[in-house]
C-alpha cells in the first residue's frame, strides 16, 4: 500500500526494463521542493476500472501477480502431432530385457507378504525415457497394478520383495 500525492513531472526518453515486471523511465520532477527522492517513488500513470476517472484518493494498493515462469526463462516444449495411443507407459529402468524378450515385474498383494510376477510385453517408443508397454497374448496387466520401476535385472518371477514407497501416476 503506497500513500500517494499527485506530482507534477516530465518524462524522459530513457526507458529501461527489468524482467519484463518492472518499467523504469527517466523523469525531471518540475517542483523538486515536493520530492524527496531518497523515500519518494514516482508511480506512473494508473489504469483506473471504469467508474472511478475521477480517483483523488491518497493511497494504491500495489500488486503484482507472481509468475511461474519469469521472462527470459528457458523451458523446454515438445510438441506432439498426434495424441499418444492410449496404454502403459514406463521407465526405461522397469522394463528387463533377456535375449530379446522383454518383461516387467508386478507387485502382488502389496499389503501383506508381497511377491512378484513377471509379465511379458512388447515395448514401443513413448515420450522422453517412457516407453509404451503391452502385454503379450495370454498376459495381462491391469491399471492398478503396481509395477517396478527400477532393479527388475536383480528380480525373478514369484521371488518375494519389500517395497519400500509406491509412486501415483495418472
Amino acid at each position: 500500500m503506497f500513500n500517494v500525492e499527485k506530482v507534477r513531472v516530465t518524462g524522459g526518453k530513457k526507458e529501461l526494463t527489468f524482467l519484463q515486471t518492472w518499467f523504469f523511465r527517466d523523469v525531471v520532477i518540475n517542483d523538486p521542493s515536493t520530492f524527496d527522492i531518497t523515500k519518494d517513488r514516482v508511480l506512473g500513470k494508473l489504469d483506473l476500472p471504469a467508474g472511478m476517472e475521477n480517483f483523488s484518493g491518497d493511497t494504491v494498493l500495489f500488486e503484482r501477480e507472481q509468475w511461474l515462469l519469469r521472462p527470459g526463462d528457458l523451458v523446454k516444449v515438445e510438441l506432439i502431432e498426434n495424441r499418444m495411443p492410449s496404454g502403459f507407459y514406463v521407465p526405461i529402468d522397469a522394463i528387463n530385457e533377456n535375449s530379446g524378450q522383454y518383461s516387467v515385474f508386478v507387485v502382488e498383494d502389496p499389503l501383506s507378504d508381497s511377491k512378484v510376477k513377471k509379465v511379458d510385453v512388447t515395448i514401443a517408443d513413448g515420450p522422453n525415457t517412457l516407453k509404451r508397454i503391452e502385454p503379450v497374448e495370454g498376459q495381462t496387466l491391469d491399471k492398478d497394478d503396481k509395477i517396478v520401476l527400477g532393479g527388475v535385472h536383480y528380480l525373478r518371477d514369484d521371488e518375494p520383495v519389500n517395497v519400500a514407497a509406491e509412486v501415483e501416476v495418472n
